[in-house]
């Protein structure tokens, strides 16, 4: 677990949350000294033999596994037990949209999700690349901010989505997005507008550059 991780984590248990909340804990990268001893102690955590912290059936055991053993391995369980996913997006660079499994994976599985990450837009380029996500329905402000405040936000927007996650309205918004994804014709005009036409954009390569 990452420090953005980390620090989600931290919170939801800081909200008093935690025991709703469904998450795995696998390999620690935080610094011991940074993490919290309540939670530490609530969690039984040996900051010096880390032990993971796994979800039922999980099929990661141990820290030292070859990526592709769990990256693109999935357990709908994981996620049909759940009401809300709550997506912790990855972010190499700053104002970079970095849109991983983690977030295919919920589309994929066509369940309700907010995402997390530090920096902005991750929604607005769902949006764009077609999808919908659920602002008109819960409030999404929260992908048009950054800085400490904005994990609140994410899970105060969850809380909102977990009250109606099984609606009419929320459950058609994950079909269609389902749907999308699993239309050979779009995935195809996707690869072609947002990734490989992108590419002939790159100037630079010595620079980063931010191809959605």
């Amino acid at each position: 677990m990452g420090n953005e991780k980390y620090k989600l984590i931290e919170r939801i248990y800081d909200m008093g949350l935690l025991n709703d909340t469904r998450f795995s804990w696998v390999k620690n990268n935080t610094n011991k000294n940074l993490l919290n001893k309540e939670l530490v102690n609530e969690l039984n955590i040996d900051v010096d033999n880390f032990k993971p912290i796994q979800l039922e059936e999980d099929i990661m055991y141990g820290t030292d596994l070859i990526m592709e053993e769990y990256l693109y391995t999935i357990n709908p369980k994981w996620y049909y037990k759940s009401k809300v996913n709550i997506i912790s997006e990855t972010m190499l660079y700053p104002n970079l949209i970095h849109l991983t499994e983690k977030t295919w994976k919920a589309i994929y599985l066509g369940v309700p999700f907010v995402i997390y990450s530090p920096s902005k837009h991750y929604l607005k380029t769902l949006r764009d690349m077609g999808f919908k996500t659920f602002n008109s329905l819960i409030n999404e402000d929260y992908d048009e901010t950054m800085g400490k405040e904005k994990i609140v936000q994410v899970i105060d927007s969850a809380k909102e989505l977990v009250n109606i996650y099984n609606t009419p309205e929320v459950l058609n918004i994950c079909k269609f997005n389902q749907e999308l994804y699993f239309n050979f014709q779009y995935r195809k005009k996707i690869y072609y507008e947002f990734f490989l036409n992108k590419i002939y954009d790159v100037k630079n390569l010595t620079t980063p550059k931010t191809l959605i």
